[in-house]
């Protein structure tokens, strides 16, 4: 017999976590600032109205491209951190913008994924013409805004997944990530 008898199943129990704790996952933010937003007070208003001891956001990676305010994104998940228990995983979209960092070649192929909108959140505009010299120039740009912002920290602390009792987290793209 090649399939196994549904009652097999029935003996599986649901994933536990301790009492008191509970997990937001939140991914594919995208850039978008103001989707954000609206999602961190739709988990505010649900904590205030269903209190727990100890709300753990998890935010899935993907932050970046696409949208128009990635390093707002950036800025407010930083911030974030000041007053909640937050976790921050790396997505394919972080680790694209940091192979960009290390090798300005790929260029085109990050922005297939949004990364010219990343750059533009970050002022800069590159010229249609790709040529090694501006990819090499654009990524020096972009690291130096990064630098300035405390963003290549906050990309360089990302964890690859996260763990908490019978929970795993993790982009679904973890399979992309080298570290």
């Amino acid at each position: 017999m090649l399939w196994k008898p549904l009652h097999v199943f029935s003996k599986w129990s649901a994933a536990r976590i301790a009492d008191g704790v509970r997990i937001y996952a939140i991914g594919d933010v995208h850039g978008c600032r103001s989707h954000l937003d609206q999602l961190l007070a739709l988990i505010e208003a649900h904590v205030t109205a269903f209190p727990t001891r100890r709300p753990i956001l998890v935010f899935l990676g993907d932050y970046i491209d696409r949208g128009p305010a990635s390093s707002q994104v950036i800025d407010q998940l930083i911030l974030l951190r000041e007053h909640n228990e937050v976790i921050f995983l790396k997505g394919n979209h972080e680790s694209y913008l940091v192979e960009f960092l290390k090798n300005p070649a790929i260029m085109p192929r990050w922005f297939q994924y949004g990364g010219l909108d990343t750059l533009r959140s970050y002022g800069i505009t590159p010229s249609s013409h790709f040529d090694p010299k501006e990819q090499e120039f654009i990524a020096g740009a972009l690291a130096l805004a990064l630098n300035k912002r405390g963003h290549l920290e906050f990309l360089d602390h990302l964890k690859i997944s996260f763990l908490c009792e019978d929970f795993f987290c993790s982009c679904g793209g973890a399979a992309w990530h080298s570290s």
